[in-house]
């Protein structure tokens, strides 16, 4: 039963219960300051994927994530804390989107359907009058893109997908999406169709005009297509699967766009026309994953261009321009580690609305700031301790197998996890990291067990995504 509890749970914890015995020598511990039935976080520190990054005007920093939900940071991402009351689905497919009118007033998107809040993301609201009706589990609503309208905020646009079977039961077996984009004009309270595409597509960015009333834009898996919310009539602009779009605000219109494997395009023709801006953006097609460049970004009109390869390949990365796109250069060759090695698949960017420096990297596993342009970055998911790490609150570790603590030895402490192999405390939680030496197949572990006796011996049953495993054992903790 211990062992399923800790697979169950999503994150690294520890009730007050839980190992009684342990050594009250030694540095300050968690276990120090526990109180009866309730969880206290532990660990090192880890963001798993980050799926979508948005900064308030006050600096708060707003941080979606695969499983883990929505993280909160209101000190430039020194510390972190969950906003996920009420959120019934914890795998979050958008940004969270600000109320221009009020910013307590907050949207965002999951695999379970559209939410809103009230206060703050203190509480959520699962919002469906008006869409397709939820079947009986919790993925039946994937939310591919949410926009406000800047002209009237009241305003909000949809983009959904939804899970089917196919032999008319509940099992959910594929994801289809809608061939509809979805309006609010109450803020997210109901919905109706207002614009539906020539087939169904999946939107993965939704983004209304600044420049011109009642029309928005859609990245699909077929195109980008410009609708009209009044006439509501479609318009497929570019026959080229894409995942994300920048519109120009200043003159000479321009629209920017995001198309996976073939680059940036650009349009300074309403999307009549397109030409390549690929000057320096790096692609490996053979590489371990597929170039997916996804995202286009900017600060502020007249500020350097960010463009994201959201790959796991050789070629992913943040790619900046200074000369408008005439040449890109990637910034992130660099980034700073933890415990964890680093990765090249980048999923969300954000920068502050008052500081045009300061920049924020979503990836798989980490959180990184810049405070000049992406010049140099700093990891925001651990802070040293000692000869360890320890977590700033953010440490959704999803996949935790099992947690042994060392019977010769109470104050050490490990953790089996299925992508970060195996990670160890010997000081009773305050500090972590991994073990010495991996056992074979050792990113993945499975299971560990400690023998009897005084040798105490501990034993890994390790594993690859390939099906392949090992049984290993060490006599000297790692």
């Amino acid at each position: 039963m211990r062992k399923l509890i800790l697979r169950i749970i999503g994150c690294t914890l520890l009730a007050s219960q839980s190992l009684v015995g342990l050594s009250a020598d030694g540095p300050a511990s968690p276990f120090d300051n526990l109180t009866p039935g309730v969880w206290t976080l532990i660990g090192p520190g880890d963001a798993d994927q980050v799926t979508s990054l948005n900064v308030t005007n006050d600096g708060t920093i707003l941080l979606g994530s695969d499983i883990g939900g929505i993280y909160q940071s209101i000190d430039q991402g020194d510390t972190w804390f969950p906003s996920n009351d009420s959120l019934n689905n914890y795998d979050i497919t958008t940004a969270i989107i600000i109320s221009p009118t009020n910013p307590n007033t907050r949207f965002v998107g999951t695999r379970g359907g559209f939410y809103k809040s009230r206060d703050g993301g203190k509480s959520w609201q699962n919002k469906r009058a008006g869409l397709p009706a939820e079947l009986a589990h919790k993925l039946s609503g994937s939310i591919g893109g949410i926009a406000v309208d800047p002209q009237n905020p009241d305003t909000v646009y949809l983009g959904l997908g939804y899970r089917q079977s196919s032999d008319g039961t509940t099992t959910v077996k594929k994801l289809k999406w809608s061939r509809y984009i979805y309006l609010s004009s109450d803020q997210g309270e109901s919905w109706h169709p207002v614009l539906a595409f020539p087939h169904p597509s999946k939107v993965t960015q939704l983004l209304a005009s600044t420049v011109h009333e009642n029309i928005i834009y859609a990245a699909t898996d077929t195109g980008v297509y410009r609708g009209n919310s009044k006439t509501k009539l479609w318009q497929r602009i570019l026959n080229q699967p894409c995942l994300g779009i920048l519109e120009f605000s200043e003159r000479p219109m321009r629209l920017l766009a995001a198309c996976g494997d073939a680059g940036i395009l650009e349009s300074t023709s309403s999307g009549q026309q397109w030409t390549t801006r690929n000057t320096g953006l790096k692609f490996k097609p053979h590489s371990s994953g597929p170039d997916r460049y996804s995202i286009i970004a900017r600060a502020k009109p007249g500020a350097a261009l960010f463009a994201i390869n959201s790959t796991w390949g050789s070629a992913g990365g943040v790619y900046r321009s200074t000369d408008d796109t005439a040449t890109w250069h990637r910034i992130t060759d660099h980034l700073p580690e933890s415990w964890l090695r680093t990765s090249r698949r980048i999923n969300a960017l954000a920068f502050d609305p008052t500081d045009a420096k300061l920049v924020y990297l979503g990836s798989s596993r980490y959180v990184y700031r810049s405070r000049d342009g992406g010049d140099s970055w700093s990891q925001l998911i651990s802070r040293q301790t000692g000869s360890g790490w320890t977590h700033t609150g953010i440490n959704i570790f999803g996949h935790t197998r099992d947690i042994e603590v060392n019977p010769t030895n109470p104050d050490q402490i490990f953790i089996a996890t299925a992508d970060h192999g195996i990670v160890v405390s010997n000081d009773r939680a305050s500090s972590w990291n991994t073990i010495g030496e991996e056992p074979r197949y050792g990113q993945s572990s499975a299971d560990l067990q400690f023998s009897s006796g005084k040798d105490a011996l501990l034993y890994s049953a390790s594993f690859t995504w390939s099906n392949k495993s090992c049984l290993s054992v060490s006599a000297n903790g790692g």
